[in-house]
């Protein structure tokens, strides 16, 4: 199954932003110390399913992580290819697209014309997206 494209993103604006040459994938391994979903955000997550399981389908579920990171001139910036560990379960991956735009500066785009704003703070030397 293909997804429509994302909105175009202009990661152009960001001097933070680190060059990738076409091809080039930056790999980081992480651990997800805590996932919290509320009642509607359970509701969400299912809901989701149906476009590709873009959000966490557990509550409370943590482990190791990888993402990465790829130049996607097509979206217009960067891809983001997220692989989430799952106890007894084949990973959950999720992918999606950053740009800076929005209320919080950051916005990640799932297809399907389907975004959110992020905000995202550095805590103990991790990326923290909220």
């Amino acid at each position: 199954m293909s997804m429509p494209p994302s909105p175009t993103c202009d990661f152009e604006r960001s001097s933070a932003r680190q060059r990738l040459a076409p091809g080039d994938v930056l790999l980081y391994p992480g651990e997800v110390l805590e996932t919290r979903l509320s009642r509607a955000g359970r509701l969400l997550a299912f809901l989701a399913r149906a476009i590709g399981a873009p959000l966490p389908l557990q509550d409370g579920m943590t482990g190791a992580a990888t993402v990465a990171v790829m130049e996607n001139s097509g979206l217009g910036g960067l891809s983001w290819t997220r692989t989430y560990a799952r106890q007894g379960k084949f990973p959950q991956v999720i992918h999606s697209a950053k740009c800076f735009a929005g209320s919080t500066g950051l916005e990640e785009h799932v297809g399907y014309g389907i975004g959110m704003s992020l905000a995202v703070t550095e805590e103990n030397g991790a990326l923290v997206f909220r």
